[in-house]
């Protein structure tokens, strides 16, 4: 009787397990779902940081990447107790202002007078660097700052346009003190990419931003000639 009640409560253990399994959610799919709850939209995790690792809180951020619309990013905050990882909240709203603000540029001088320089599309973007340090290993981590992305029509050395446009992309990047964000790069892309960019082709996308152009906005405003403008420019992503 006793070998019997052993062998039944290990049979009810191991089913337990496996339901526990079945039903127990990765933190990155927890993350994923919380997404999908909240905004009604797929996402995938580019990045991640343990800022309090060391001191064995286990807080931790996610970046995540909205899948149909790539250039929407923002970070959740979780704490992580034991196995369990409690989502606390994100900084989606952060976004608001700069969606507003997207809406009024499309309509304004300075959005005619660059596209009298060719540049088309333009928005800001509160955008994601450069880097090689990604949990995942993606190309892109989120840092926070904000880009301003125009599209060229013409192809080319963008040097010209873009000292002869310095003084409107300075207007834009005076207007858009407002919100409390200010410009960090100006990007330069081919205006055949537009819709890559801003649909969920992720292979698309990566590529066309390695194609980019960007020029950090200090170096723009300063800049005395087309030549100064050149040295700055670099690769939209270096890796």
């Amino acid at each position: 009787m006793k070998k019997w009640k052993i062998g039944l409560s290990l049979i009810l253990l191991l089913a337990g397990t496996m339901v526990f399994l079945l039903n127990y959610q990765t933190d990155e799919k927890k993350v994923a779902s919380y997404v999908k709850e909240k905004y009604g939209e797929d996402s995938r995790i580019i990045d991640s940081r343990c800022d309090d690792c060391k001191k064995q809180k286990h807080n931790r951020i996610y970046t995540v990447q909205l899948t149909d619309q790539p250039f929407e990013v923002f970070e959740v905050w979780t704490n992580k107790k034991m196995i369990r990882l409690e989502v606390e909240g994100d900084n989606y709203a952060m976004g608001e202002p700069l969606k507003s603000f997207n809406s009024d540029l499309s309509h304004s001088k300075e959005s005619d007078e660059l596209k009298l320089y060719g540049f088309n599309k333009i928005h800001v973007t509160r955008f994601y660097d450069a880097d090689d340090s990604g949990v995942l290993e993606e190309p892109f981590v989120h840092d926070g700052n904000v880009a301003l992305f125009l599209y060229d029509e013409n192809q080319g050395d963008p040097g010209e346009k873009l000292l002869a446009s310095a003084p409107v992309i300075n207007a834009v990047n005076q207007e858009l003190s407002s919100t409390g964000d200010m410009l960090a790069w100006v990007y330069v892309i081919e205006h055949s990419d537009y819709q890559t960019v801003h649909n969920n082709d992720m292979d698309g996308y990566m590529d066309a931003m390695k194609q980019a152009k960007r020029v950090n906005i200090k170096d723009l405003l300063k800049a005395e000639d087309e030549e100064d403008i050149r040295e700055s420019l670099v690769n939209g992503n270096t890796n």
